[in-house]
Protein backbone atom coordinates (compact mmCIF):
# COMPACT_ATOMS: atom_id res chain seq x y z
CA UNK A 1 0.00 0.00 0.00
CA UNK A 2 1.66 3.44 -1.07
CA UNK A 3 1.79 5.68 2.12
CA UNK A 4 0.55 9.37 0.71
CA UNK A 5 1.47 10.87 4.30
CA UNK A 6 5.00 10.14 3.69
CA UNK A 7 4.81 12.94 1.29
CA UNK A 8 3.43 15.27 4.11
CA UNK A 9 6.80 17.08 4.11
CA UNK A 10 6.18 19.05 1.00
CA UNK A 11 5.58 22.55 1.96
CA UNK A 12 5.28 21.54 6.20
CA UNK A 13 7.79 24.59 6.88
CA UNK A 14 5.44 27.36 5.56
CA UNK A 15 2.31 25.80 6.65
CA UNK A 16 4.24 25.37 10.69
CA UNK A 17 5.42 29.04 10.21
CA UNK A 18 1.82 30.27 9.46
CA UNK A 19 0.40 28.78 11.88
CA UNK A 20 2.88 29.34 15.14
CA UNK A 21 3.86 33.21 13.62
CA UNK A 22 0.72 35.07 13.63
CA UNK A 23 -0.40 34.77 17.79
CA UNK A 24 3.50 34.79 18.35
CA UNK A 25 3.83 38.56 16.97
CA UNK A 26 0.60 39.67 18.23
CA UNK A 27 1.99 38.93 21.92
CA UNK A 28 4.27 41.53 20.60
CA UNK A 29 1.76 44.27 19.51
CA UNK A 30 1.06 45.90 22.80
CA UNK A 31 4.59 46.04 23.49
CA UNK A 32 5.30 48.26 20.46
CA UNK A 33 1.96 50.52 20.31
CA UNK A 34 2.69 51.33 24.45
CA UNK A 35 6.55 52.08 23.26
CA UNK A 36 5.33 53.84 20.14
CA UNK A 37 2.28 56.50 21.83
CA UNK A 38 3.15 55.82 25.31
CA UNK A 39 3.34 59.42 26.07
CA UNK A 40 -0.15 60.10 24.23
CA UNK A 41 -2.20 57.76 27.04
CA UNK A 42 -4.02 57.78 30.15
CA UNK A 43 -1.61 57.02 33.77
CA UNK A 44 -3.55 53.46 33.22
CA UNK A 45 -4.67 50.86 30.64
CA UNK A 46 -8.88 52.35 30.88
CA UNK A 47 -9.27 49.25 27.69
CA UNK A 48 -11.54 46.83 29.14
CA UNK A 49 -12.89 44.65 31.88
CA UNK A 50 -14.06 47.01 34.73
CA UNK A 51 -11.67 49.64 34.32
CA UNK A 52 -14.40 50.74 31.32
CA UNK A 53 -17.45 49.89 33.85
CA UNK A 54 -17.52 53.38 35.53
CA UNK A 55 -15.11 55.86 37.15
CA UNK A 56 -15.46 54.03 40.66
CA UNK A 57 -13.44 51.32 38.78
CA UNK A 58 -10.74 53.18 37.42
CA UNK A 59 -8.18 51.76 40.49
CA UNK A 60 -8.48 48.35 38.60
CA UNK A 61 -7.10 49.01 35.19
CA UNK A 62 -3.79 47.93 35.05
CA UNK A 63 -0.81 50.01 33.87
CA UNK A 64 0.24 49.61 30.43
CA UNK A 65 3.18 47.31 31.31
CA UNK A 66 1.04 45.09 32.99
CA UNK A 67 -1.76 45.17 30.24
CA UNK A 68 0.94 44.58 27.74
CA UNK A 69 2.55 41.60 29.35
CA UNK A 70 -1.08 40.27 29.88
CA UNK A 71 -1.09 39.71 25.99
CA UNK A 72 2.45 37.46 26.36
CA UNK A 73 -0.37 34.33 26.58
CA UNK A 74 -0.59 35.10 22.85
CA UNK A 75 2.94 33.29 22.81
CA UNK A 76 1.13 30.07 25.29
CA UNK A 77 -1.14 30.27 21.98
CA UNK A 78 1.88 29.97 19.92
CA UNK A 79 3.31 26.45 21.45
CA UNK A 80 -0.50 25.25 21.66
CA UNK A 81 -0.87 25.59 17.89
CA UNK A 82 2.83 24.15 17.31
CA UNK A 83 2.01 20.93 19.53
CA UNK A 84 -1.44 20.42 17.82
CA UNK A 85 1.00 20.67 14.14
CA UNK A 86 3.56 18.37 15.34
CA UNK A 87 0.77 15.82 16.61
CA UNK A 88 -0.79 16.32 12.79
CA UNK A 89 2.63 16.85 11.12
CA UNK A 90 1.58 14.21 8.81
CA UNK A 91 -1.75 15.22 7.74
CA UNK A 92 -0.79 18.00 4.80
CA UNK A 93 -5.20 18.74 5.24
CA UNK A 94 -5.16 19.32 8.96
CA UNK A 95 -1.80 21.29 8.84
CA UNK A 96 -4.04 23.79 6.20
CA UNK A 97 -6.59 24.16 8.66
CA UNK A 98 -4.78 24.64 11.10
CA UNK A 99 -2.86 27.60 9.50
CA UNK A 100 -6.29 29.28 8.79
CA UNK A 101 -6.53 28.91 12.53
CA UNK A 102 -3.49 30.06 13.55
CA UNK A 103 -3.90 33.30 11.10
CA UNK A 104 -7.64 34.04 12.24
CA UNK A 105 -6.59 34.27 16.11
CA UNK A 106 -3.31 35.88 15.49
CA UNK A 107 -5.11 38.39 13.42
CA UNK A 108 -8.18 38.89 15.67
CA UNK A 109 -5.38 39.63 18.69
CA UNK A 110 -3.13 41.64 17.22
CA UNK A 111 -6.32 43.82 15.95
CA UNK A 112 -7.70 44.01 19.33
CA UNK A 113 -4.63 45.34 20.65
CA UNK A 114 -4.45 48.36 18.25
CA UNK A 115 -8.09 49.39 18.70
CA UNK A 116 -7.74 49.48 22.58
CA UNK A 117 -5.01 51.80 22.52
CA UNK A 118 -6.49 53.71 19.78
CA UNK A 119 -9.56 54.16 22.19
CA UNK A 120 -7.43 56.11 24.57
CA UNK A 121 -5.21 57.66 22.43
CA UNK A 122 -4.39 61.22 23.48
CA UNK A 123 -7.27 60.61 26.21
CA UNK A 124 -5.56 61.83 29.79
CA UNK A 125 -7.70 61.18 32.29
CA UNK A 126 -10.60 58.36 32.76
CA UNK A 127 -12.56 58.00 29.50
CA UNK A 128 -16.36 58.60 30.41
CA UNK A 129 -16.62 58.08 26.39
CA UNK A 130 -17.52 54.77 25.61
CA UNK A 131 -15.74 53.00 22.95
CA UNK A 132 -17.22 52.60 19.75
CA UNK A 133 -18.86 49.66 18.47
CA UNK A 134 -16.78 49.23 15.86
CA UNK A 135 -13.80 48.53 18.10
CA UNK A 136 -15.38 45.59 19.27
CA UNK A 137 -16.93 44.56 15.90
CA UNK A 138 -13.77 44.89 13.92
CA UNK A 139 -10.94 42.44 15.55
CA UNK A 140 -13.58 39.20 14.46
CA UNK A 141 -13.64 40.78 11.20
CA UNK A 142 -10.29 41.60 10.37
CA UNK A 143 -9.67 37.93 12.32
CA UNK A 144 -11.95 35.78 9.41
CA UNK A 145 -10.04 37.86 6.43
CA UNK A 146 -6.63 36.62 7.94
CA UNK A 147 -7.55 33.69 8.10
CA UNK A 148 -8.84 33.15 4.97
CA UNK A 149 -5.19 34.57 3.60
CA UNK A 150 -3.56 31.60 6.25
CA UNK A 151 -5.43 28.91 4.19
CA UNK A 152 -4.49 30.81 0.81
CA UNK A 153 -0.87 30.74 1.14
CA UNK A 154 -0.93 27.46 3.51
CA UNK A 155 -1.50 26.00 0.04
CA UNK A 156 -3.50 22.77 -0.86
CA UNK A 157 -2.37 19.00 0.43
CA UNK A 158 0.13 17.06 -2.11
CA UNK A 159 -1.98 14.79 -4.44
CA UNK A 160 -2.44 11.45 -3.59
CA UNK A 161 -1.17 8.85 -5.69
CA UNK A 162 -3.25 6.66 -7.37
CA UNK A 163 -4.88 3.15 -6.23
CA UNK A 164 -4.22 -0.08 -9.17
CA UNK A 165 -5.78 -2.74 -6.53
CA UNK A 166 -9.24 -4.32 -7.31
CA UNK A 167 -11.81 -4.06 -4.33
CA UNK A 168 -11.87 -6.79 -2.07
CA UNK A 169 -14.11 -9.87 -3.42
CA UNK A 170 -16.36 -9.90 -0.23
CA UNK A 171 -17.58 -6.28 -0.32
CA UNK A 172 -20.28 -5.28 -2.23
CA UNK A 173 -20.50 -4.60 -6.45
CA UNK A 174 -22.50 -3.97 -9.09
CA UNK A 175 -21.63 -5.86 -12.14
CA UNK A 176 -21.22 -3.23 -15.00
CA UNK A 177 -21.34 -3.23 -18.66
CA UNK A 178 -18.83 -1.80 -20.43
CA UNK A 179 -21.09 1.35 -21.71
CA UNK A 180 -22.81 1.16 -18.39
CA UNK A 181 -21.90 4.24 -16.44
CA UNK A 182 -22.28 4.56 -11.95
CA UNK A 183 -24.77 7.31 -11.88
CA UNK A 184 -25.96 8.05 -8.31
CA UNK A 185 -27.56 11.02 -6.39
CA UNK A 186 -29.02 11.48 -2.74
CA UNK A 187 -29.46 15.16 -0.88
CA UNK A 188 -28.77 14.77 3.07
CA UNK A 189 -28.93 16.98 5.63
CA UNK A 190 -27.48 17.69 9.10
CA UNK A 191 -29.57 18.41 11.76
CA UNK A 192 -26.90 19.17 14.44
CA UNK A 193 -25.71 21.35 12.45
CA UNK A 194 -29.14 23.15 11.26
CA UNK A 195 -29.92 23.32 15.06
CA UNK A 196 -26.68 24.82 16.30
CA UNK A 197 -26.49 27.67 13.50
CA UNK A 198 -30.16 28.80 14.47
CA UNK A 199 -29.33 28.30 18.14
CA UNK A 200 -25.73 30.84 17.22
CA UNK A 201 -28.03 33.38 15.18
CA UNK A 202 -30.85 33.50 18.06
CA UNK A 203 -28.01 34.36 20.87
CA UNK A 204 -26.27 37.10 18.67
CA UNK A 205 -28.87 39.98 19.09
CA UNK A 206 -28.94 38.57 22.92
CA UNK A 207 -25.49 39.02 23.11
CA UNK A 208 -25.50 42.20 21.88
CA UNK A 209 -28.41 43.88 23.98
CA UNK A 210 -26.75 42.28 27.43
CA UNK A 211 -23.14 42.56 27.19
CA UNK A 212 -23.06 45.14 24.22
CA UNK A 213 -19.81 42.85 23.02
CA UNK A 214 -20.27 43.70 19.18
CA UNK A 215 -17.06 41.55 18.87
CA UNK A 216 -18.43 38.10 19.51
CA UNK A 217 -22.30 39.77 18.09
CA UNK A 218 -20.43 39.57 14.93
CA UNK A 219 -18.58 36.31 15.48
CA UNK A 220 -21.79 34.45 16.39
CA UNK A 221 -24.21 35.02 13.08
CA UNK A 222 -20.95 34.47 11.17
CA UNK A 223 -20.57 30.98 12.53
CA UNK A 224 -24.52 30.46 13.05
CA UNK A 225 -24.93 31.29 9.11
CA UNK A 226 -22.11 29.01 7.87
CA UNK A 227 -23.65 26.04 9.88
CA UNK A 228 -26.69 26.52 8.34
CA UNK A 229 -25.90 27.02 5.02
CA UNK A 230 -23.43 23.83 5.44
CA UNK A 231 -26.37 21.79 6.85
CA UNK A 232 -27.49 20.29 3.60
CA UNK A 233 -25.34 18.36 1.12
CA UNK A 234 -26.33 16.60 -2.22
CA UNK A 235 -23.57 13.08 -2.84
CA UNK A 236 -23.24 12.06 -6.61
CA UNK A 237 -21.85 9.70 -8.21
CA UNK A 238 -20.62 10.08 -11.91
CA UNK A 239 -17.81 8.92 -14.11
CA UNK A 240 -15.61 11.07 -12.61
CA UNK A 241 -15.79 10.03 -8.96
CA UNK A 242 -17.86 11.06 -5.70
CA UNK A 243 -18.82 14.73 -5.56
CA UNK A 244 -19.86 16.49 -2.25
CA UNK A 245 -22.18 19.65 -3.11
CA UNK A 246 -22.91 22.11 -0.48
CA UNK A 247 -26.07 23.99 -2.06
CA UNK A 248 -27.25 26.67 0.34
CA UNK A 249 -23.72 27.89 0.55
CA UNK A 250 -22.23 28.87 -2.58
CA UNK A 251 -22.36 25.35 -4.17
CA UNK A 252 -18.98 24.88 -2.41
CA UNK A 253 -18.21 21.55 -3.73
CA UNK A 254 -15.02 18.52 -3.01
CA UNK A 255 -14.49 15.95 -5.33
CA UNK A 256 -13.27 12.47 -4.50
CA UNK A 257 -11.75 10.82 -8.27
CA UNK A 258 -12.24 7.24 -8.66
CA UNK A 259 -7.78 6.85 -9.08
CA UNK A 260 -7.54 7.48 -5.50
CA UNK A 261 -10.40 5.16 -4.35
CA UNK A 262 -8.75 1.96 -3.01
CA UNK A 263 -12.23 0.48 -2.42
CA UNK A 264 -15.77 1.34 -0.67
CA UNK A 265 -17.26 0.03 2.48
CA UNK A 266 -20.27 0.20 4.29
CA UNK A 267 -20.41 1.54 7.66
CA UNK A 268 -23.48 1.01 10.36
CA UNK A 269 -22.05 3.99 12.34
CA UNK A 270 -20.49 6.81 10.86
CA UNK A 271 -16.84 7.86 12.46
CA UNK A 272 -17.74 11.15 13.82
CA UNK A 273 -20.38 13.53 14.64
CA UNK A 274 -23.09 14.76 12.33
CA UNK A 275 -22.31 18.57 12.31
CA UNK A 276 -22.08 18.31 8.34
CA UNK A 277 -18.34 18.78 7.49
CA UNK A 278 -16.05 16.52 8.97
CA UNK A 279 -12.28 17.08 8.90
CA UNK A 280 -10.46 15.08 11.55
CA UNK A 281 -7.09 12.79 11.90
CA UNK A 282 -9.77 9.89 11.59
CA UNK A 283 -11.55 10.77 8.21
CA UNK A 284 -12.64 13.56 6.27
CA UNK A 285 -15.88 14.13 4.52
CA UNK A 286 -19.47 15.17 5.09
CA UNK A 287 -21.28 13.49 8.26
CA UNK A 288 -25.09 14.12 9.17
CA UNK A 289 -25.20 11.69 12.03
CA UNK A 290 -24.10 8.27 13.89
CA UNK A 291 -25.98 6.70 11.37
CA UNK A 292 -25.02 4.34 7.90
CA UNK A 293 -21.95 5.52 6.03
CA UNK A 294 -19.94 5.02 3.01
CA UNK A 295 -16.60 4.52 3.82
CA UNK A 296 -14.20 5.00 0.88
CA UNK A 297 -10.76 4.13 1.41
CA UNK A 298 -8.24 6.63 0.04
CA UNK A 299 -4.63 5.65 -1.46
CA UNK A 300 -2.85 6.34 2.36
CA UNK A 301 -4.83 9.22 3.09
CA UNK A 302 -7.86 9.54 6.22
CA UNK A 303 -10.72 7.45 4.54
CA UNK A 304 -13.77 9.41 2.89
CA UNK A 305 -16.49 9.42 4.98
CA UNK A 306 -20.23 10.36 3.94
CA UNK A 307 -24.02 9.72 5.46
CA UNK A 308 -26.35 8.09 3.03
CA UNK A 309 -29.82 7.02 4.12
CA UNK A 310 -28.69 3.79 2.38
CA UNK A 311 -24.88 3.11 1.45
CA UNK A 312 -25.21 -0.35 -0.18
CA UNK A 313 -26.02 0.97 -3.67
CA UNK A 314 -23.66 3.65 -3.97
CA UNK A 315 -20.83 1.66 -2.40
CA UNK A 316 -22.09 -1.40 -4.74
CA UNK A 317 -21.64 1.16 -8.18
CA UNK A 318 -18.38 2.43 -6.55
CA UNK A 319 -16.45 -1.21 -6.05
CA UNK A 320 -18.15 -2.27 -9.19
CA UNK A 321 -16.75 0.52 -11.48
CA UNK A 322 -13.29 0.22 -9.74
CA UNK A 323 -13.75 -3.64 -10.35
CA UNK A 324 -14.25 -3.17 -14.33
CA UNK A 325 -11.35 -0.62 -14.53
CA UNK A 326 -8.83 -2.13 -13.05
CA UNK A 327 -9.51 -5.82 -14.19
CA UNK A 328 -9.90 -4.20 -17.94
CA UNK A 329 -7.82 -1.12 -17.68
CA UNK A 330 -10.49 1.08 -18.55
CA UNK A 331 -10.16 4.53 -18.47
CA UNK A 332 -11.55 6.47 -16.03
CA UNK A 333 -14.34 9.14 -16.96
CA UNK A 334 -15.75 6.46 -19.47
Amino acid sequence: MVDVRDGSGSGRLRRLVLTVAPMACAAAVPWLLVAAYGDRLPDRAYVDGWSRVGPEYAHLAPTWSSWSAGWLYGLLWAALFGAVFWRVRQWPHLQRVLAAGGGAAGTTAAVDAVCSVLSVLDVHSYPHQPMSWWYDALPPVVGLLGGAVGWFLAGPAPALPEAAEVPAPNLPARRLGRAERAMFSEVVWSVKARVAGLVLLVCAPVELLTRYDAGTAVMLPALGLFMVLQAKARIRIDGDGVLVTLPLLGRARRRVPYEHVRQAEIAERAPAAGWGLTENKRCRGYVTGRGPAMILRLTGDRPFVVSLRDPVAAVALINGRLARERSTGTATGA
